[in-house]
């Protein structure tokens, strides 16, 4: 990138000189820069694309595990209520526990943004 300069000789670079070499050095810089942020970037997605992948599935292994705990609270209510009010019985429930959830996680959203503000 950079020669060596002869200061004391009579070759003493102009002030036009030193400024393009420095600006070629910084540029030379930026780009090495950029291409070990685009090294680095792309071997931690090479990491985390399995890991979301496998994050996903889990979540819809859940969501059929939610599901079939919902069929068995229908099946073992409705001996005793008749299958109707037993499907009532699991959609209330259901329905009361997505609520509270949903409460929970939208009060925690508005704590986080209002320590942001602050």
């Amino acid at each position: 990138m950079s020669e060596d300069i002869d200061l004391e000789g009579q070759d003493k670079p102009g002030i036009a000189s030193l400024l393009t070499q420095l600006s070629d050095d910084a540029t030379a810089f930026a780009r090495a820069e950029m291409r070990l942020f685009q090294a680095q970037a792309g071997e931690r997605a090479s990491i985390a694309v399995p890991a979301l992948l496998m994050i996903a599935a889990s979540g819809v292994l859940m969501l059929a595990v939610i599901v079939a705990v919902m069929i068995a609270a229908l099946f073992v209510l409705a001996p005793f209520t008749g299958m109707a009010l037993a499907a009532l019985i699991v959609i209330g429930a259901s329905a009361l526990a997505a609520f509270l959830l949903y409460r929970a996680g939208r009060e925690r959203m508005r704590r986080v943004f209002r320590k942001l503000e602050a």
